[in-house]
């Protein structure tokens, strides 16, 4: 029997495409919006949920909570337009969930679908430039889109864990695995990435920077940026200006 997978998405020519793209190996039911989503699920088994953000009747994340609640082991891929990328935060702290951008490919979602369904034939898949093999990955996934949308609050390895209903030991195993560092030494590195970034991009003050980037102190921004650039914020922004003007360092 067909595995079945539910389209909650108020474009219809999306839950057309959708259908086309899996009805050879699956089972596909579409839903316009989250009434008819409720209807489905009350008479049918579903096995996978597509679900976008914006629906008529409700919010998708209004029904993820609720059918969370229910199901809480269902795998789920939650879709956002461009420009709605704050709900990943929510999102990635249910369980077997995938955040996906709009719009993806079709390689990217039929994989996604695969991974999630817990096919062995899915091989590796690149999901908000996150490369996915395995449930593990799409729990990295889904805390990297948490650390970049957090990045401005204070991160600690023990509300992130909490988040995601992982031990901290369990968070960086994975983090470990991946990259070879600790969770806490991936947070303090993407802050000075975002950091030199927006000392190259704005003409804000360095205290101004280290506090966007979360950091509490110029001081604290300034012991990790020679730490990790070799150089002071000044002298990197003082760099950066040269190159600008196109003037010999």
């Amino acid at each position: 029997m067909k595995k079945i997978i539910l389209v909650v998405d108020d474009e219809k020519n999306v839950c057309e495409s959708i259908n086309e793209i899996f009805m050879d190996d699956y089972t596909v039911l579409s839903a316009m919006t989250v009434e008819n989503a409720r209807k489905i699920v009350t008479k049918q088994k579903i096995d996978l949920l597509i679900l976008d953000y914006m629906l008529p009747d409700a919010s998708g994340l209004e029904y993820l909570e609720e059918i969370k609640k229910q199901y809480p082991d269902l795998p789920v891929i939650f879709s956002t337009a461009y420009g709605c990328e704050g709900v990943a935060g929510t999102v990635t702290s249910y369980k077997n969930v995938v955040y996906l951008k709009k719009f993806y490919d079709v390689d990217t979602l039929s994989r996604a679908v695969k991974v999630l369904l817990g096919e062995e034939s899915a091989g590796p898949i690149n999901i908000n430039n996150t490369i996915i093999t395995n449930k593990d990955d799409i729990i990295l996934n889904n805390v990297l889109e948490y650390i970049k949308e957090g990045v401005s609050k204070e991160l600690t390895v023990q509300s992130i864990a909490k988040h995601f209903n992982l031990t901290v030991a369990e968070l960086n195993k994975i983090f470990s695995r991946k990259f070879e560092i600790s969770v806490k030494e991936y947070i303090s590195r993407y802050r000075i990435k975002r950091g030199a970034e927006l000392l190259e991009r704005t003409d804000e003050s360095i205290e101004r920077i280290a506090k966007r980037v979360g950091l509490k102190s110029k001081t604290t921004f300034h012991e990790l940026f020679l730490k990790y650039k070799k150089m002071t914020p000044q002298q990197y922004k003082d760099k950066n200006q040269i190159i600008k003007n196109g003037l010999p360092s």
